[in-house]
């Protein structure tokens, strides 16, 4: 819990500790009353309402191979270059949402607006 405020520096550097985290194989999240936020490098499912918001961004690199299932926009083997807008606020369209990665670290921020 915790780990997001109104300080960007300090959310910004959670945000890459999670980083750090999963390349060291450590599952961790940050989450708090309208997010849960956290980066992958292989696979995930994610539970949500019909609605959710869900953004797919890339850090510490490109991302390749992305794959999705249970969101509006599906993606079937994309490259997400990092810095690019391209997986920013997709939509749950069942309750469980599935991303596979090929490669690179990907975060993952599931929203309740």
């Amino acid at each position: 819990m915790g780990g997001i405020g109104e300080r960007l520096d300090h959310t910004l550097a959670n945000i890459f500790l999670l980083l750090k985290l999963a390349g060291a194989n450590i599952e961790a999240k940050i989450i708090n009353e309208k997010n849960v936020i956290y980066v992958i490098n292989d696979k995930t499912e994610i539970c949500g309402d019909i609605g959710d918001t869900l953004s797919l961004i890339p850090v510490g690199g490109d991302v390749s191979g992305i794959y999705t299932e249970g969101l509006k926009y599906k993606l079937s083997g994309r490259t997400i270059a990092m810095g690019s807008p391209i997986g920013v606020s997709n939509v749950f369209t069942s309750e469980k949402a599935k991303v596979k990665i090929e490669s690179g670290y990907l975060l993952i921020i599931k929203s309740k607006d």
